[in-house]
C-alpha cells in the first residue's frame, strides 16, 4: 500500500463560505485508542442508502454509494455521475484534531477515454470549518446553498482524480485543495501511478487551515462536518459506473 503525507500547503486566497444551520445535533464519531476518532469506516452496520442519525445526503445528481468488503474490511464505493455527497456534522476543535488521514483507491477503469465534457474524474472529501475569530472582508458565497449543510464559515475541499486519456493506466492523478468552489491549489504533482491501487493519506489540517485563511486563529476553529463524494463528471459510454473508494476516515491528535 502507498503512504503518502501532506503537511503543509503554499499560501492561497482565503475566501468566507457560508451555509444554513441544521438544527439537530448529531453523534460524535467513534472514539479509538492515542487520541483518535473514526469518522468513516464504514462498519458493518454503515448503511449510505439509509445513512443513521448524524449523516446527510447533499445533491440530487443521482450518483451511487455502496458499502462493500474488500480484503476483509468495509469500504465506501462511488460512483458516476458524482456530484451527490454524504456528509456527517460534527463538532471537535480543529486544534483537537489536527490530522486527517483516510484510505482510497481509484477505479483505473474510469479514467479512460473521452467523456466530453473535459472535467476530472476521481474523488473528493469536503471539510467545514466555524470560528469565532473568521476574518471579515471575505465575502464570497457557496453556491448550493441547503439545509441540509451545517452552519459554517470555512470550506476546505481535498480533490484527487484525473482528467481521461486515451488509455487508463496513462491518466495523470494529481491531489488538490481548495478553500472555494473553482480555485485549486496542487498538493502533489501529477502522476500516471495514482489509480488502481489503495493509497494512505494523511494530511495536516491546522497547516492546511493556517495556508489557506492566514487571518484567522486557529484556536477558535471547529470542524463541523466532512463530506465524501465522487467529483461531478460523466464517464465515457461502455464504462462501469464506480469511480473509487475511500475506507477508514479518521480524525486524531
Amino acid at each position: 500500500m502507498r503512504r503518502r503525507t501532506v503537511l503543509a500547503v503554499a499560501p492561497g486566497a482565503a475566501a468566507l463560505l457560508a451555509g444554513c444551520a441544521t438544527p439537530q445535533p448529531a453523534p460524535g464519531p467513534t472514539s479509538l485508542a492515542e487520541g483518535r476518532w473514526l469518522v468513516l469506516g464504514p462498519t458493518s452496520d454503515f448503511d449510505p442508502q439509509i445513512l443513521p442519525s448524524g449523516w446527510s445526503r447533499i445533491g440530487r445528481q443521482g450518483g451511487d454509494f455502496a458499502r462493500r468488503i474488500e480484503a476483509g474490511r468495509f469500504i465506501l464505493s462511488l460512483g458516476a455521475p458524482g456530484g451527490d455527497m454524504i456528509l456527517r456534522a460534527l463538532d471537535i476543535p480543529l486544534e483537537q484534531a489536527p490530522s486527517l488521514s483516510w484510505h482510497w483507491k481509484l477505479e483505473r477503469a474510469a479514467f479512460g477515454g473521452d467523456a466530453g465534457d473535459g472535467a476530472p474524474r476521481g474523488l473528493r472529501l469536503l471539510l467545514g470549518f466555524d470560528t469565532t475569530a473568521a476574518a471579515p472582508g471575505f465575502g464570497l458565497a457557496w453556491p448550493g446553498r441547503s439545509a441540509l449543510w451545517p452552519a459554517h464559515r470555512r470550506r476546505i475541499e481535498l480533490a484527487f482524480g484525473a482528467i481521461g486519456a486515451a488509455r487508463a493506466d496513462l491518466a495523470m492523478a494529481e491531489f488538490t485543495v481548495s478553500p472555494a468552489d473553482g480555485m485549486k491549489i496542487p498538493l502533489r504533482r501529477a502522476a500516471a501511478d495514482l489509480t488502481g491501487v489503495w493509497v494512505a493519506e494523511r494530511v495536516d489540517l491546522v497547516a492546511l487551515y493556517r495556508g489557506l485563511f492566514p487571518p484567522d486563529r486557529v484556536a477558535t476553529a471547529r470542524i463541523v462536518f466532512l463530506a465524501i463524494g465522487a467529483l461531478p463528471a460523466r464517464l465515457p459510454p461502455g464504462i462501469p459506473a464506480e469511480i473509487g473508494h475511500v475506507a477508514e476516515v479518521q480524525l486524531s491528535r
